[in-house]
């Protein structure tokens, strides 16, 4: 019975592997512990990223990790401006409006929460001229000003409670005006 119960864990795990394997690729270097899509966009990886889109088509730019997280959010949450202009030229209609599983915010929602003058501190925040230019991407893109997140609030409420001078606050909300 064991004997079955050892088989059928180390096929599990098997299976697992090679699962994971469609969403990582080996390089030459060893650079990279990470290497998949997700942690290529979050980190401006874009030979990397372009590899994918060129390996599994544009539709990987849709895939969500574990977290509900697609290569657009991870982009946006670390502010890689051209990881994101890249995603949306390779697929222009990729999926802006997606959430994520844990707090239910979207790419444009992320990005003002990440914002410096942030109530959310906590860890890396990114400065206001990033978040102004991610800010007109997405909603160039079709960004949905409107979804709001688990605290049913959307991407406005966040920047009227950024602790930032007046007029950098309205210039944020005018982004998502455009």
């Amino acid at each position: 019975m064991l004997y079955f119960l050892i088989i059928f864990l180390v096929s599990l795990s098997l299976s697992c592997m090679e699962e994971y394997s469609i969403f990582t690729h080996n390089t030459e270097s060893k650079k990279f512990k990470k290497d998949n899509i997700w942690w290529a966009a979050g980190h401006g990886d874009q030979k990397t990223v372009k590899w994918w889109v060129k390996e599994k088509g544009k539709e990987i730019l849709d895939l969500e990790d574990e977290q509900g997280n697609t290569p657009l959010i991870w982009a946006t949450t670390k502010g890689k401006i051209e990881a994101m202009e890249y995603i949306f030229k390779a697929h222009p209609c990729v999926k802006v409006n997606v959430t994520d599983t844990f707090k239910r915010r979207t790419a444009l929602q992320w990005v003002v929460r990440m914002s410096e003058g942030s109530i959310n501190k906590g860890g890396q925040t990114l400065s206001k001229e990033i978040v102004q230019k991610a800010i007109t991407i997405l909603v160039q893109h079709k960004a949905d000003i409107a979804l709001e997140d688990n605290e049913d609030h959307a991407a406005s409420y966040w920047i009227k409670r950024l602790n930032l001078p007046d007029k950098d606050r309205e210039n944020l909300l005018k982004c998502l005006e455009q």
